[in-house]
């Protein structure tokens, strides 16, 4: 072999080598480029009731390579997460005046209005009722929910299951059993309230204010009206 092939076979072999690097380097770049363009569309998407936090976008970040240039696209994220929980606050504020309905146990009965309540089921059921009983006890109101799919269901309390019982204002004790052939079924029993405004607390943490029922998360409002 002369000169020219050697030198030949090192042109080609310098060619070849610089070719895979180029190609690694544009996968690397094009990879970061597809996974920013996805974050921020999520980011810009996301369910401002649920909001994306700053420790998801640090855990996603820990799957891509670790070179140089994921300091620049982890600070660039962080970033625009701050943005986002800002915006978030305003696109969430928009549930202020509205009702809900929220899991609690107390239950407020006014006869001057519609007393709207409701139920979560996790799974379908076979046996289920939901009632509610006054401060000794006494259950003034009982709704069968056998035969129930999952999901968010809303009901009207209008009159006691007992005629003869007469339902005076205030506050009231409600409660859900549920379970299918084989097991008990997670249920919460959901009361309707009014958002009156959005606090944002420790780590970003977003509550809906819903006055003399107090403060609750965001991500526990089953329904909003």
């Amino acid at each position: 072999m002369n000169i020219l092939d050697n030198n030949l076979i090192n042109n080609n072999t310098y060619v070849s080598n610089n070719n895979e690097i180029y190609l690694k380097k544009n996968n690397e770049l094009n990879s970061k480029n597809n996974f920013l363009k996805l974050l921020i569309a999520q980011i810009k998407n996301q369910d401002p009731i649920d909001p994306i936090k700053n420790t998801d976008i640090t855990s996603l970040l820990t799957q891509i390579e670790n070179t140089n240039d994921i300091k620049k696209v982890n600070d660039t994220l962080l970033h625009i997460s701050e943005n986002s929980n800002n915006l978030t606050l305003a696109q969430t504020s928009e549930i202020i005046g509205h009702g809900v309905l929220f899991p609690s146990y107390q239950i407020e009965h006014d006869n001057s209005k519609d007393n709207i309540f409701g139920v979560y089921l996790s799974e379908d059921t076979t046996f289920a009722d939901a009632t509610i009983s006054d401060k000794d006890g006494k259950i003034i109101f009982f709704k069968d929910l056998s035969n129930f799919k999952a999901g968010v269901h809303q009901f009207k309390w209008d009159d006691s299951y007992d005629k003869d019982i007469k339902i005076l204002d205030g506050m009231y004790n409600i409660n859900v059993n549920a379970r299918n052939d084989k097991k008990l079924i997670f249920c919460q029993p959901l009361v309707y309230g009014m958002v009156d405004g959005i606090i944002n607390v420790d780590n970003n943490k977003k509550m809906a204010d819903l006055g003399k029922f107090g403060l609750i998360e965001l991500n526990s409002i089953k329904k909003i009206f």
